[in-house]
């Protein structure tokens, strides 16, 4: 017993004495710079996170755990831009580390930054955010100005934000909540998630899904392979959601009062419009004899015609008057109009 007691306090000691000598190699760089307007920051894979501060100056602490001999933090002002960069002097396979960039600036300072693999967090400013990585994440908070973010395989999250969004990536999912302004959203095999957004949107996906709840605007949403579902969104200007083998799926949280179009090639292109009032000139399409057209009323008029060697059908009703226009259609799928 006294044994396993003597080799367990020993463990704890080397596991101590480990801990801190890793604490103790951890370096730290601390700079203030003033007279700043805009920052730009390039990192290899160090992280960046940029709060608000109530000083007129920019304050930089770089923390890193790499050698000295590998790693420089540059920093230099040129009138009232601060460019920033991470460089690594001694050969790749020595890299072993980490680095995080914490800078504390003006609310109304521009920020541009790019990095491979390397986070990037910032919140609470009134200021144009440009920001590029390979894999990392960036998450953008309580913000007002015009936001351009493009990443590879990295997520993108934002919270609260107003201005202009123009997003994209390729394998990373995008998130949006709480959002007044314009969008630009693009993915390819991506998610695209909004809630509680307003403003006039433009969503597209290769072979992601795109779920929409409780927006209103303008939209223009489009996914390849993947799904459309909206739910309890306000139409408030022209829009269209389509899907090529997708389902798409549109549920309204006000009566309709703008022109609409829902479409997808193979999968089901449904309306609901949750109790409020059906009115407008509605067209129905679905290919003769493969689709299927399902709608809660008879219908006035009923065409077929040939489009690409295929056979379709057309069905259409007035409700009430001739405005919005309403066009729901598939080729393979269902066309489906719900009260």
């Amino acid at each position: 017993m006294n044994h396993s007691f003597r080799f367990l306090k020993v463990s704890v000691l080397l596991l101590f004495f480990f801990t801190v000598q890793v604490i103790a190699q951890e370096g730290k760089i601390e700079k203030t710079f003033k007279n700043v307007k805009e920052v730009r920051i390039k990192t290899v894979s160090g992280n960046c996170i940029v709060q608000k501060g109530d000083k007129n100056e920019v304050k930089i602490v770089v923390t890193y755990s790499y050698d000295d001999e590998d790693y420089e933090a540059e920093m230099d002002q040129n009138g009232d831009r601060l460019i920033l960069r991470e460089r690594f002097v001694g050969p790749r396979r020595t890299w072993r580390g980490r680095s995080t960039w914490k800078l504390t600036v003006p609310e109304n300072t521009d920020i541009e930054f790019s990095s491979a693999s390397g986070e990037f967090e910032v919140a609470d400013l009134n200021s144009n955010i440009e920001a590029k990585t390979a894999s990392g994440n960036i998450s953008l908070k309580r913000m007002n100005g015009g936001f351009y973010i493009s990443t590879a395989s990295g997520d993108i999250e934002v919270t609260d934000l107003q201005g202009r969004i123009e997003f994209g990536t390729a394998s990373g999912n995008v998130e949006l909540r709480g959002f007044t302004g314009d969008l630009e959203v693009g993915t390819a095999s991506g998610n695209i998630r909004a809630e509680n957004v307003r403003g006039e949107m433009n969503f597209g996906t290769a072979s992601g899904n795109i779920y929409i709840r409780a927006c209103s605007g303008e939209f223009e949403v489009g996914a390849a392979s993947g799904d459309v579902d909206a739910s309890n969104v306000v139409i408030e200007g022209r829009s269209n959601f389509s899907a090529a083998s997708g389902d798409v799926d549109v549920s309204l949280g006000k009566e309709l009062a703008h022109n609409l179009k829902i479409s997808s090639a193979s999968g089901d292109s449904r309306l609901r419009f949750n109790g409020h009032t059906i009115r407008g000139f509605i067209e129905m399409t679905a290919k003769a004899g493969r689709g299927r057209i399902k709608a809660p009323f008879k219908f006035d008029d009923e065409e077929f015609y040939y489009k690409w060697n295929d056979e379709y059908v057309t069905k259409s009703v007035t409700k009430g008057n001739r405005s919005p226009r309403i066009e729901i259609s598939t080729a393979s799928g269902r066309a489906v109009l719900e009260n």
